[in-house]
């Protein structure tokens, strides 16, 4: 894994299984300190890169804790009679302390200089009766998790698309 995403200062990647007969849930997490994570969105990682479809009918989203924090849904079709949901958020971390800067400096960095960042992804092939477990027991427990044991003050969390320039050959 660690060769796919040269972008990322570390990289973790584990298997859960949410009960003895329940869904198996794939978490992918991936640290930047330039924030270059948050240019490996699944629309263009999957969609446009690997070439996977996507069945937009199946985006929506996740409510993580509260409305202000969500993740992004996403089903890929990857072959006949399979589909796999991946659910996407970010966190971006507070930026280091700027002191000694002009303003005209700190908003220089502000505008120039991306915020570290970890992209959470996590992928599932659950049925539709299993996402229930998923989508309002696990994805909920990971963010309390991640908020209460890792992540520093003042993390902002998100899920939007960075724009990026993708380049065909």
């Amino acid at each position: 894994v660690r060769k796919q995403v040269p972008f990322a200062d570390e990289v973790l990647y584990r298997y859960y299984s949410l009960e003895p007969s329940g869904p198996v849930v794939v978490v992918y997490l991936a640290y930047s300190s330039s924030g270059e994570d948050r240019k490996h969105h699944p629309e263009i990682c999957m969609r446009e890169a690997l070439g996977v479809p996507e069945d937009a009918s199946g985006r929506a989203l996740v409510t993580l804790a509260g409305q202000s924090r969500q993740a992004q849904r996403f089903r890929f079709v990857p072959g006949p009679g399979r589909q796999v949901m991946i659910y996407y958020w970010h966190y971006t971390l507070p930026a280091c302390d700027a002191g000694g800067l002009t303003w005209i400096q700190a908003l220089h960095r502000r505008r120039k200089v991306s915020p570290p960042s970890v992209t959470v992804q996590v992928s599932t092939d659950a049925t539709p009766d299993q996402l229930p477990a998923v989508e309002k027991g696990f994805l909920p427990a990971l963010d309390a998790a991640l908020r209460s044991d890792v992540l520093p003050e003042g993390t902002t969390v998100g899920c939007d698309r960075l724009p990026i320039v993708l380049l065909r050959r």
